[in-house]
């Protein structure tokens, strides 16, 4: 009797390859967890996520990390979820790289101030909608688009 090859995702998702369980050490404590967090809220409060400049670098940056690591990218997707190469490429990669680029081609025509009508009551003054940052969030994607799920968000 043949035994049928179990793909990776069957197995579930983000198995622990022996080699890898050695090498690296992905838990973190609550500790860790609420040092990062902190920092984070820090770097919110100081005002400097509200400027151009500084959302089109983290873009920038983002992007950079998407094509720099794209090979570890998809033989991760294809290790743990048994995916062929070329869908993880275009469906985690690909994907998120071209939002990216949208986002960065429009991201200075969205943060333009949006003139509004001002109530009666308010007048003479003038209304506008300005779009900037309110705090710092934490995203959770599901396991079936990992990379993409989790970025195209951001």
């Amino acid at each position: 009797m043949a035994v049928a090859e179990v793909l990776p995702s069957e197995k579930g998702f983000a198995r622990t390859h022996a080699k890898d369980a050695a090498e690296e050490k992905r838990v973190l404590s609550d500790e860790h967890i609420a040092q990062a967090h902190a920092r984070l809220v820090e770097t919110f409060r100081t005002g400097r996520t509200k400027t151009y400049e500084w959302r089109k670098e983290q873009l920038e940056g983002l992007r950079r990390m998407c094509v720099e690591n794209s090979e570890q990218v998809c033989e991760a997707i294809i290790r743990d979820l048994g995916r062929p190469r070329m869908e993880a490429f275009l469906g985690d990669v690909t994907a998120v790289v071209t939002e990216i680029d949208h986002t960065l081609q429009h991201l200075e025509s969205w943060m333009k101030p949006e003139a509004v009508a001002t109530p009666m009551i308010q007048k003479p003054g003038r209304s506008c909608i300005i779009r900037e940052p309110k705090g710092v969030v934490l995203q959770i994607a599901p396991w079936n688009f990992p990379v993409n799920l989790s970025l195209m968000g951001l």
